[in-house]
């Protein structure tokens, strides 16, 4: 799976790491209320789990034809 740059930046802030996600894309719930709408040229997916310190995370991913990219993580820090 690709990482957009905005990833590849939110992975040097050290909140979350590459175990996180795949745990997340392995256990979390999808949104789909969210999930499966077009998106720059593919179809987005939300998945809503939890981090290695247990705060919510939100993954966006964009599933294109032949691939895949994280697009996006967003930590919610209203809990």
């Amino acid at each position: 799976m690709a990482y957009s740059h905005k990833v590849d930046s939110i992975l040097q802030q050290n909140w979350i790491e590459k175990k996180d996600i795949e745990k997340i894309l392995q256990h979390g719930k999808v949104d789909f209320s969210q999930s499966n709408k077009e998106f720059e040229n593919g179809k987005i997916y939300v998945i809503n789990g939890m981090n290695k310190k247990n705060e919510p995370i939100t993954i966006k991913i964009i599933n294109y034809s032949d691939n895949s990219k994280l697009y996006d993580i967003v930590k919610d820090n209203s809990k």
